[in-house]
């Protein structure tokens, strides 16, 4: 009997998992056997100095002894990044053959990335719409070193990492097991703590967006200017997500939260001000789920549950998928205005040069041979140019090709002038930041030179804070390579349905 219970035990730890959530320097451990909660615990390496103790190594220590002290059975490992560390991205793509799909995602996430790519770990999932002709792309990379010293804690500790998934994602477990995951509706998951918030946009079980929201300080002193400007970053995510993609609507919004004061006022304000239905997720509803601490814990015992509740996440860091520096920009392709071609009747032209030479210097016998080659020449030369070439001279066939040369250098011209403003367009995504919006880009060619004209406003209540905003756009859109003799006029304040906004405009030359 007492070898029977401790073969039942061991087989039951090592059914265990442990979900393990960095962020920042705090690390969130949560051991689940099944869906059941056996331990949670969270670490501080705020200070992990020890006598000279490389850190590493002192923070592997410290995990080791926690380990123990708290009797986490469990080896198996799935690790969660917070958005810091991490990058998220989503777009559309045409249909693309599966042996096509891995360079097409990297030629266009090359779009999205405005760094190097050598030292990021990847991984992305699809899905086909058959309908449309397109795939949705969700793609999230992280430095390698940033993994890499994560795992090799972890290994130091005696864990196995056999995942490494985004965190914010992994939430949509506490959804599934809550019975809140409506996979036949497209529905948004808005995560707030503190300052922080998260916006999830998932369309029938695919995670289609994410995206990470830091609130100017402050905001949280008070629930009108705290709802004020979450509405706000709320509203950005679902443009972009409209503009990006061709998907339905948005049907609901469900917020996440977790002692967070004034829950109910601000959902019903949300609700409000988006016009959409904002409903709370009910953790009430599931004893284990409510019993974790706050935010950190749920993410960590999310990530445990991978195996656990099925979901269309199939992100996984882990694997290391590298993206390959690849070349930007396909080459270009030329057309011919004319269908002529020099060397498909240099040939022909050649011999019938030679036939000629040759009926001077051959005895008339072997003129009759040549005279009938002649004609067959000719007819030759008749298939080869075009009915349109038959009366041009030799001349004008030459300037038709200079003309037609000419007319491709300026198309040439106007479609990399085109590709270079659609890359341009690509860095607006990354330089705006929260409480910023653009309303009018102008580009336009003058004496050879292309100039662009941003208009945009900025919504906040501190004059400093737009300004600093603006500030921090017009900076990143002046470190850009191809913008030059940028200049940015003077704030204007300006009220917008009643809000006092600050407008502005840069302008530049695109070089």
């Amino acid at each position: 009997m007492k070898i029977a219970a401790i073969v039942s035990k061991l087989f039951k730890m090592s059914g265990r998992k442990l979900g393990v959530y960095s962020c920042g320097e705090h690390i969130n451990l949560v051991e689940v056997e099944g869906r059941h909660i056996v331990s949670q615990v969270r670490l501080s390496f705020a200070d992990i100095s020890d006598q000279g103790v490389p850190p590493q190594q002192r923070k592997a220590e410290v995990l080791k002894e926690a380990l123990y002290n708290n009797k986490i059975r469990a080896k198996k490992v799935l690790l969660g990044l917070s958005g810091q560390e991490q990058f998220i991205r989503s777009f559309q793509m045409i249909m693309l053959s599966k042996s096509e799909l891995n360079m097409g995602v990297q030629f266009e996430v090359k779009k999205y990335i405005p760094f190097r790519t050598d030292d990021l770990a990847s991984d992305y999932q699809y899905r086909e719409n058959k309908k449309l002709g397109k795939m949705d792309v969700l793609f999230v990379a992280v430095t390698k070193n940033s993994m890499d010293t994560h795992c090799a804690s972890l290994k130091e500790a005696g864990l196995a990492v056999s995942a490494v998934e985004p965190a914010s994602l992994a939430l949509l477990r506490i959804l599934s097991c809550l019975q809140q995951m409506d996979t036949t509706i497209a529905f948004a998951l808005v995560v707030a703590h503190g300052l922080e918030a998260e916006v999830t946009i998932i369309d029938q079980g695919f995670p289609i967006f994410s995206r990470e929201i830091k609130l100017p300080a402050g905001s949280d002193l008070d629930e009108l200017s705290f709802r004020g400007r979450l509405a706000n970053e709320i509203r950005v995510s679902l443009d972009y997500y409209r503009r990006q993609f061709t998907v339905p609507n948005i049907e609901k919004i469900l917020f996440l939260s977790k002692n967070l004061p004034f829950l109910e006022g601000l959902i019903t304000g949300l609700s409000e001000d988006l016009s959409i239905k904002v409903e709370p997720v009910v953790l009430e509803k599931d004893n284990e789920i409510n019993s974790l601490q706050d935010l950190d814990m749920l993410k960590a015992y999310a990530l445990a549950l991978k195996d656990t509740v099925v979901l269309n996440l199939r992100i996984n860091l882990a694997k290391k998928r590298h993206i390959k520096e690849i070349i930007s920009e396909a080459p270009p392709k030329h057309e011919k205005a004319i269908s002529f071609d020099i060397y498909a009747v240099r040939t022909p032209l050649v011999l019938m040069a030679v036939a000629l030479v040759a009926a001077y210097l051959m005895p008339q016998v072997t003129i009759q041979e040549f005279t009938a080659k002649l004609k067959q020449l000719q007819k030759e030369v008749r298939v080869v140019f075009p009915a349109s070439l038959k009366d041009y001279s030799l001349d004008a066939i030459q300037n038709e090709k200079t003309a037609s040369s000419e007319t491709i250098a300026v198309i040439e011209k106007m479609m990399k002038s085109r590709s270079k403003i659609a890359s341009l367009l690509n860095v607006f995504p990354y330089a705006v930041s929260n409480g910023l919006w653009i309303e009018d880009i102008t580009v336009s060619f003058a004496n050879s030179r292309q100039s662009i004209v941003i208009k945009g406003a900025v919504f906040s209540e501190d004059s400093d804070t737009a300004r600093e905003i603006i500030n921090a756009f017009y900076r990143k859109l002046k470190s850009v390579q191809n913008l030059t003799n940028m200049k940015l006029l003077p704030v204007n304040n300006m009220y917008r349905e009643k809000n006092l906004v600050a407008g502005f405009e840069i302008s530049g030359e695109i070089s």
